[in-house]
């Protein structure tokens, strides 16, 4: 696994969060189309949504992959139970390649509130693929710290699920 980190001072003590964008870098064996499936279908997107610690049941899922079509999924505390709804609209897909949504908050029936922009990059890399994770426009610096460690557990069970299928994105 590859973390991308700034080494800007200003970053503060976590180094990969710049004011209130940050980027994140994982390498998986995976292929491109594998890695992509992973983020535009609900059965693989549930099987590693969310940070350690929390599991994305498959019915709580929703995607529509297409450019204005919406994705949405309630990750779940393994500890307490207690259900973190999120969701958003995908502004740009190129089979692939890359994957840019917008990321908010959403709850019993309540339109979305988008706060946030990730763009994933894909790239073929020796034997696999390089994903870069890049999320901004988040409220605050300290938000975009959460945020980038739930990503970075999150990425982290996606390059490990995927390893576990051989590359491939099986249900």
């Amino acid at each position: 696994m590859n973390d991308a980190h700034s080494t800007d001072p200003a970053a503060g003590a976590h180094p990969d969060v710049q004011e209130r964008d940050f980027t994140l870098t994982r390498t998986t064996t995976a292929s491109p189309e594998a890695v992509f499936r992973a983020w535009t279908e609900a059965g693989p997107l549930a099987r590693w949504f969310g940070p350690r610690g929390m599991h994305t049941p498959t019915d709580t899922v929703r995607v529509d992959a297409r450019v204005g079509g919406g994705w949405e999924a309630v990750m779940v505390s393994e500890e307490s139970g207690e259900r973190y709804p999120s969701a958003g609209t995908y502004r740009e897909l190129v089979p692939f390649e890359r994957v840019v949504f917008g990321w908010g908050v959403a709850g019993d029936g309540t339109p979305v509130t988008e706060y946030a922009v990730v763009t994933v990059a894909l790239a073929e890399a020796a034997g696999g693929t390089e994903l870069t994770l890049h999320q901004s426009a988040v409220l605050s610096a300290a938000d975009a710290a959460d945020m980038s460690d739930g990503w970075s557990t999150a990425l982290d069970k996606l390059v490990d699920g995927l390893a576990a299928d051989g590359g491939t994105d099986a249900n």
